[in-house]
């Protein structure tokens, strides 16, 4: 615009306004608002824009008011209409950031729900590696909100951050080896101090990330003790986060709740007085009386079945975060069940074969049979069935669990039932009912479903012709008091259970109560050489199926003969038997321990690396070092113990290998001790070990 003098009309360039407002336009781009503090400087600008033009426009067209020329009208109607344009131009963008808001936030829900939804995924896995129950990182999850939400300084907590410390918490147990997590007896010091690293591990891996504060504080000290103590730091009081100070209680809580490999879930009861008598000792005392006045709440959560319930977030994932773009869902338990079934099915083989190997007992065979099938598979009722080929039929020979008098003495004829039709034609069945397993006059009532599995010894399958044949050892079968309980994974497992169990009856079976003694040592009652030679080649074999590692330690009692020679044989076999019985604690249950012969044992350790080795001889020689054996007398005897191991495949492969590695490195060790013996006496003479010499002292 341009004006050249006040008589002058005004030459107006029409182009202009419209380039500027299409400058503008082109800042209201959604991308622009990003930040709240632009939007409102640019709609203050645009309304003191509007307001300007108007006084500017009324005070130039009043100054030409004089004159009637369209100039001036037209400058009337621009203030007017441009102020106005400026004014839409401000609720435009106005509009436009208030969208891009609402899409941002959508956007950033959405991804935070992703986040979350992948931490719960990973902490999930981790307690699929550590074989928990599913869903129990949930529930540390649910019982922390529980707590942090009536806290009395919930106002310090922050809500989200509490929820993700409770997901992750046990990230850093990634470095700790199964065979610990997984170990049914207790630790060792060695295993103790790995297991205690997982909390600092687990704090730096989540530094990495840009968690807030709060979470990996929790992570990093949620074993601290409230009097000191604790690891890693051995913080106390206040000067533990309280957000760690939460999580200790609830997974504590949750922990002795649940089932852990070395011990069923605790009752409510007593799992409460726990936590209870740590107030003002291991946990904070306003975090256990938070816990108190809410335990009802509490246990509510642990006692819901998370794979069905859920949470709100988990169920918001399942019904539209899991869907792909074919609208497939994924079934979160059906992934943990994936990710944990091959290590199950593994540990299944593993223990059910180790443990019935140490016995040829029909009897025990079969208790431990059940006892094992029900850490693997549940079951309302369970019932071995053996085959009677002389009547053709299958008689119940063991019962576990519900209406264990009523089903003791069932017969199935062949073809019979549920279990007859599977022992008949081999194949395994679930998701049926039972009821004709059962004889009406029975009234076993109450059972809903059933999983019938055959036990064939190994290698006779394909020689079955006709029910009579040989092979045939009997059937599994399980029973629900729930319809459709039963699913294909439990069958996978049976069947690999099944197939172990056949072969461990069949054993029992074949061998007499003579050949039973002949494989046991009759003095200490553990298994002895005998046994060794039938049953290495298969475990050996069993180890190179599976791919795990085999230690074999040999141990010879120091100097045991002057036992003998001071207290006679009798009482040399007593001690015998006690150290037999104490060497016998130092191993799991899977382990063997075997008496080799005289004063020396050897112990079989499936599945255990060099490493673990090394730390049951080191936890073996400490526990001889502190054990006082006492003669009929009341003497006390020190024994002592040396160790050799070998390790299979690294040491060799066949069992005149191993054994002669070990026995070797086992004379090493003997002759190590008594060098260092030696030496050690020759240093520790004193005066006060002669008596002569206090009455005749050296002069001076």
């Amino acid at each position: 615009m341009r004006i050249s003098d006040r008589t002058n009309s005004f030459s107006f360039n029409w182009k202009r306004p419209f380039l500027k407002t299409a400058n503008i336009l082109h800042l209201l781009k959604p991308a622009r608002f990003t930040a709240p503090d632009r939007h409102l400087l640019l709609f203050r600008n645009f309304i003191i824009l509007s307001l300007a033009a108007s006084v500017i426009l009324l005070g130039v067209a009043a100054y030409q008011s004089w004159s009637l020329d369209t100039t001036v009208l037209l400058w009337y109607i621009l203030a007017f209409i441009l102020p106005f344009e400026f004014f839409l131009l401000a609720l435009y963008s106005h509009f436009l950031y208030t969208r891009c808001k609402l899409k941002t936030l959508d956007q950033t829900q959405e991804l935070g729900l992703f986040l979350y939804s992948t931490i719960t995924a990973v902490s999930m896995a981790i307690d699929a590696k550590e074989q928990i129950e599913y869903g129990n990182i949930l529930k540390v999850r649910d019982v922390s909100l529980v707590l942090a939400e009536n806290h009395p300084q919930k106002h310090r907590l922050d809500r989200d951050g509490v929820a993700i410390a409770a997901l992750v918490h046990d990230i850093g147990k990634l470095a700790v080896p199964e065979g610990i997590l997984n170990k049914p007896g207790g630790l060792t010091e060695s295993e103790v101090a790995i297991v205690k690293r997982h909390a600092e591990i687990g704090a730096d891996l989540l530094e990495t990330v840009p968690f807030p504060p709060p979470v990996t504080m929790a992570v990093r000290h949620h074993h601290e003790r409230w009097e000191g103590g604790g690891y890693p730091s051995g913080i106390s009081a206040e000067k533990i986060p309280l957000e760690a100070r939460i999580l200790a209680v609830a997974d504590a809580y949750v922990s002795l709740r649940s089932s852990r490999p070395f011990r069923p879930p605790m009752d409510p009861e007593k799992a409460r007085k726990i936590i209870l008598e740590g107030d003002g000792i291991l946990y904070d005392p306003t975090v256990v009386n938070v816990f108190r006045e809410h335990v009802a709440v509490i246990e509510s959560i642990i006692i819901r079945n998370i794979s069905e319930n859920g949470s709100t977030l988990l169920e918001k994932v399942k019904e539209g975060l899991e869907s792909n773009n074919t609208g497939q869902k994924h079934d979160i338990s059906l992934v943990f069940s994936n990710i944990s079934f091959p290590h199950r099915e593994m540990q299944a083989e593993f223990e059910i074969t180790r443990n019935m190997a140490k016995t040829l007992s029909l009897k025990e065979t079969f208790n431990i049979l059940v006892t094992w099938i029900k850490r693997f598979v549940p079951y309302t009722s369970c019932v071995v069935y053996r085959f009677d080929s002389e009547r053709d039929s299958l008689k119940a020979r063991h019962v576990e669990g519900r209406s264990k008098i009523l089903m003791g003495d069932i017969s199935i004829p062949l073809g019979k039932g549920v279990s007859g039709q599977v022992a008949l034609d081999l194949k395994p069945r679930f998701g049926i009912p039972p009821k004709p397993d059962f004889p009406p006059e029975k009234e076993i009532t109450g059972l809903k479903d059933c999983l019938v599995v055959p036990m064939v010894a190994q290698g006779e399958t394909e020689s079955i012709k006709s029910p009579a044949e040989p092979g045939l050892i009997g059937v599994i079968a399980l029973y629900a008091d729930e319809e459709d309980f039963y699913t294909l994974e439990h069958l996978k497992l049976m069947s690999v259970i099944a197939q172990h169990a056949a072969m461990a009856i069949n054993n029992s079976i074949i061998h007499s109560e003579t050949r039973e003694d002949a494989f046991t040592d009759s003095l200490t009652g553990l298994p002895n050489i005998r046994f060794f030679k039938a049953s290495i080649d298969n475990e050996i074999h069993r180890a190179q199926r599976l791919n795990y590692p085999i230690n074999f330690l040999m141990m010879d009692l120091d100097d045991f003969k002057a036992v003998n020679d001071v207290y006679g044989h009798q009482e040399g076999d007593r001690i015998l038997v006690e150290i037999g019985e104490l060497l016998k604690e130092q191993f799991r249950k899977s382990d063997i321990c075997i008496r080799y012969g005289g004063d020396e044992f050897l112990a079989i350790l499936p599945g255990v690396g060099t490493d673990t080795a090394e730390l049951t001889m080191e936890r073996i020689n400490s526990i001889f070092a502190e054990t006082i054996f006492r003669a009929a007398n009341g003497d006390p005897l020190k024994v002592g113990i040396s160790i050799g191991s070998s390790s299979y495949p690294g040491d060799g492969s066949s069992p005149e290998v191993l054994l002669e590695t070990a026995d070797r490195d086992m004379y090493r060790n003997k002759k190590e001790k008594r060098e260092t013996n030696r030496t050690y006496r020759q240093a520790s003479i004193t005066p006060s070990n002669h008596e002569d010499d206090k009455d005749n002292p050296p002069e001076q």
